[in-house]
């Protein structure tokens, strides 16, 4: 996993986040796109809300990354510790995948429905009766810190790395890989709800992401047994 590119990242996010977000995250965007996206925004303004929206939750999780990667360094994480790390978010993938592949009774592992705390539920109602810009920011900010297994894996990662600037460039990275999906689903949501495409998009997904978790488990018993790369 140290040696894993950015591009492998990159990857393991895009895909992860076209099946797993368009399902776990669809309905926030699209009450947002519904409701505070006016008809009369010309496609510039249109483009700039979207854009706002999913900037702020990669300023989140910039932010989750370097709270992650800092506590990494401050404990000095030792070997063991750190392929526990790994363990752990391979198996949050895994989880992830068997979600993807229509186990639905494994959300319930992963996912928080945070809307049900009175903070952040008046947060996001407030939020999405603002006409303002920043408002759109301040929503992807919000959403960011919505708990989420891919979140969890790549938090993992960043407190694996040891480092608050390599955390927060983990997590920043996994940030901008997720804006393509969500923001086709905000403009063509009709297309990526359909069932069939969504079938298709999480079973593709699904296998991507259980390669990924497998070779992650596989990195973590490389640490643990001190086995030869």
């Amino acid at each position: 996993m140290e040696n894993a590119s950015l591009l492998a990242i990159a990857a393991a996010a895009f895909f992860g986040s076209l099946g797993h977000c368009v399902g776990m995250c669809g309905g926030f965007v699209l009450a947002y796109s519904s409701t505070k996206v006016a008809a009369h925004f010309g496609q510039k303004e249109r483009l700039t809300s979207h854009l706002l929206y999913n900037f702020g939750r990669t300023i989140s999780y910039t932010i989750i990354g370097a709270i992650a990667g800092l506590i990494g360094s401050v404990f000095a994480l030792s070997p063991d510790l750190r392929a526990s790390l790994y363990l752990f978010a391979g198996v949050v993938m895994l989880l992830v995948s068997l979600w993807l592949f229509g186990f639905v009774w494994v959300s319930k592992f992963l996912e928080y429905d945070f809307t049900k705390i009175s903070f952040f539920k008046s947060a996001f109602q407030r939020l999405l009766k603002s006409d303002s810009r920043s408002s759109f920011l301040s929503l992807g900010v919000l959403n960011g810190f919505f708990p989420c297994g891919l979140v969890y894996f790549f938090a993992s990662s960043a407190a694996a790395s040891g480092s608050a600037l390599k955390g927060a460039a983990i997590m920043f990275i996994f940030g901008l890989s997720t804006m393509l999906p969500m923001l086709t689903l905000a403009y063509a949501s009709g297309i990526l709800q359909k069932t069939d495409f969504r079938k298709a998009a999480s079973k593709i997904s699904a296998i991507l992401i259980l390669g990924f978790a497998v070779y992650t488990i596989w990195g973590a018993f490389v640490i643990f047994l001190d086995l030869p790369i």
